[in-house]
């Protein structure tokens, strides 16, 4: 599968999901994934907030079911330039990492970059046996539950402890 990708209405590359073999995703030559957010063209904020996801076949989902104020981070590695994007258009982040040990990891290190530009960060977690955004049912859309960091920091609670949870 190939999708392109398009910045400022300009091919800038492609990235490649192999179905069978690694590595799983090869992106195309030349493409600065740190200057590039999925769908950055199409991204339609909501009151000056964005949700971010890992993995670009989840932003696809998002958008499938109607939710275009989703952006993904091509496997969740945030850059300055990603951060810079992201300020353009939005006040509010809404970090929607995957239920893995690499979702956490994206999501405390995206943290520290966005709260460090002034951005606001929120959590929505993928609700029960869902990996990822794009494993979620189209219901759990209007289902999902949104954690303040600074509300997260008071109660003194762990985005561990909010991924477990979510599972229920």
């Amino acid at each position: 599968i190939v999708i392109p990708i398009y910045q400022d209405a300009e091919l800038v590359g492609s990235v490649q999901r192999k179905i069978v073999g690694n590595p799983k995703y090869i992106n195309s030559l030349g493409m600065n994934k740190d200057q590039i957010l999925f769908p950055f063209d199409k991204v339609q904020p909501i009151d000056r907030k964005v949700i971010l996801v890992e993995g670009i076949f989840d932003a696809i989902k998002a958008y499938q079911e109607g939710v275009t104020n989703v952006l993904s981070s091509f496997g969740g590695s945030m850059s300055q330039g990603h951060i810079r994007m992201l300020g353009s258009i939005a006040r509010t982040v809404v970090i929607c990492p995957d239920k893995d040990r690499a979702g956490l990891k994206m999501a405390e290190r995206s943290t520290r970059m966005l709260l460090d530009k002034g951005l606001e960060v929120e959590y929505v977690f993928p609700s029960g046996k869902a990996k990822d955004f794009g494993d979620m049912d189209v219901d759990d859309f209007s289902q999902l539950k949104y954690h303040s960091y600074w509300k997260l920091q008071i109660l003194k609670k762990s985005l561990n402890t909010m991924m477990e949870r979510s599972n229920a």
